[in-house]
């Protein structure tokens, strides 16, 4: 990933990082892209079925809801493709595919180098995903070290590291 977090752009900072898996150019392209977390899809665009010209281009946004009210949430921008059936509302699991790195944004299918951007809000606050240049900040800590009354059958052993998808090398590509 690229420690881009809170890197100016214009008038406002970034608030995610950039993430591909360490190769040149657009070789990311079309790679898969998964849940970090279980939670509902709380925003779906589409820029192939719509005429959004959001600069996340196409984008997924899933958040998990404590029973103490405290939201989760994580947002997968730039995609190339979000998976068929996938709508508002719909519950995912941790680890299911959501789509692919793409190259979206502006209205554009084509508008970036490919490449995933990532985000991670606490009760609609951006925070840090990366916890160093190597390691990612994963939301399912949050989740299972928060938030201890989570049946433990709803927590997969692949919650102590991140999807393969979010932990490769750092790159030079810029958004």
């Amino acid at each position: 990933h690229l420690n881009n977090y809170n890197e100016p752009r214009g008038t406002r900072l970034h608030k995610g990082i950039d993430i591909n898996m360490g190769n040149a150019g657009n070789a990311d392209y079309g790679a898969p892209v998964y849940a970090t977390h279980p939670g509902i899809i709380t925003r779906i665009v589409d820029i192939n079925k719509t005429t959004d010209t959001n600069a996340g281009g196409s984008r997924i946004s899933i958040t998990y809801t404590a029973e103490d009210g405290t939201a989760i949430s994580t947002s997968y921008m730039h995609l190339g493709s979000i998976l068929d059936g996938l709508e508002l509302g719909m519950e995912v699991e941790e680890g299911m595919q959501i789509g692919t790195i793409g190259r979206s944004g502006d209205g554009r299918i084509d508008r970036y180098t490919a490449h995933l951007h990532y985000e991670l809000k606490i009760d609609g606050v951006n925070i840090d995903p990366t916890l160093g240049p190597d390691h990612l900040n994963d939301p399912m800590v949050y989740i299972r070290g928060a938030y201890e009354k989570i049946p433990p059958s709803t927590i997969s052993e692949s919650a102590k590291v991140m999807p393969v998808i979010l932990s490769h090398a750092v790159t030079n590509q810029k958004q």
